[in-house]
């Protein structure tokens, strides 16, 4: 995955994230990179480990990383809303040559984000429910919070919380398991033992 240029996230921000780990948190830029993430939501959420370059495309990770069809049992709809976001993003910030760097490379690399680009729909994600598959803490479902970030343009903090105590458990099982296994997370497992 590509880098995040100019993406810079304070310090305070960084310990915002950390101070919240018991849930996942992340921040996103206009074109849907993730600069930040605490572990709970790398652990979560496979794409957001970022590529070689360092930086994480939520964008990138949806459409073009298979895992995600596999985390999103409604994947679909996921995708609709990834699409409308940055659609959204790109009447606020018509300039942003990262956001268009980004369309434009899902554009040539996904049929699917090309028909769902056609259907021109916009929408700003500022609150909802999104389900999650993951292979060890099962079934999610998980309200999120998105809140601008003021004093840093563009950039927004997620926070995803539990509805109830079942989700609640399930979230505590897997900071838990990612503190004893912290290079795992969706997508990103270690490879089977040779053996057998």
């Amino acid at each position: 995955m590509e880098g995040v240029p100019g993406a810079g996230v304070r310090e305070e921000v960084r310990l915002l994230l950390h101070a919240v780990g018991a849930v996942p948190a992340y921040v996103l830029t206009p074109a849907m990179d993730v600069p930040a993430a605490n572990d709970l939501a790398r652990a979560l959420v496979g794409g957001l480990s970022g590529g070689p370059g360092g930086g994480a495309s939520l964008a990138r990770y949806v459409f073009l990383d298979a895992g995600a069809r596999e985390l999103y049992p409604h994947w679909e709809d996921v995708a609709r809303q990834t699409v409308g976001f940055l659609r959204f993003s790109a009447g606020r910030h018509p300039g942003d040559a990262r956001l268009a760097s980004v369309v434009a490379g899902l554009s040539r690399a996904d049929e699917s984000f090309r028909r769902l680009w056609a259907a021109h729909e916009v929408q700003e994600k500022t609150h909802g429910t999104k389900s999650f598959r993951h292979p060890v803490a099962g079934r999610l479902d998980l309200a999120y919070e998105t809140l601008l970030l003021p004093g840093d343009t563009g950039l927004s903090l997620v926070v995803l919380t539990a509805p109830d105590p079942r989700t609640e458990a399930a979230l505590h099982l897997l900071g838990s398991w990612t503190a004893g296994h912290p290079e795992q997370s969706a997508g990103k497992r270690r490879p089977a033992s040779a053996s057998g």
